[in-house]
């Protein structure tokens, strides 16, 4: 069975004796990359990933401020509305009841 290879491709060459032990059979499989090439790949979905994952992070934490300023500016501007500012009265002071006339 004739095998289509790309340039670059791996493939595995089994060797294996047949049942009785007599001939040697040879059986041609494709291979996966070799592990540096996954261990390179790996690596840069995993750095991608991070990159992403911290610039949503940001992205999270910008919003949050934002929708935080928002609330205490808008808080801060109703409250000063609804409040007067009335002057201060100070308590007459009481005298002792040691001093108090009867």
């Amino acid at each position: 069975m004739p095998y289509v290879v790309r340039k670059g491709e791996w493939l595995w060459l089994v060797t294996r004796y047949s049942k009785d032990g007599v001939t040697m059979q040879f059986q041609l499989e494709r291979a996966p990359a070799p592990a540096d090439e996954v261990g390179a790949r790996v690596s840069l979905t995993l750095a991608l990933a991070l990159a992403l994952a911290l610039a949503l992070a940001l992205a999270l934490a910008l919003a949050l401020a934002l929708a935080l300023t928002l609330t205490l500016t808008l808080t801060l501007t109703r409250s000063s509305r609804r409040t007067r500012t009335r002057p201060c009265r100070r308590p007459r002071p009481q005298p002792h009841p040691a001093e108090r006339r009867t």
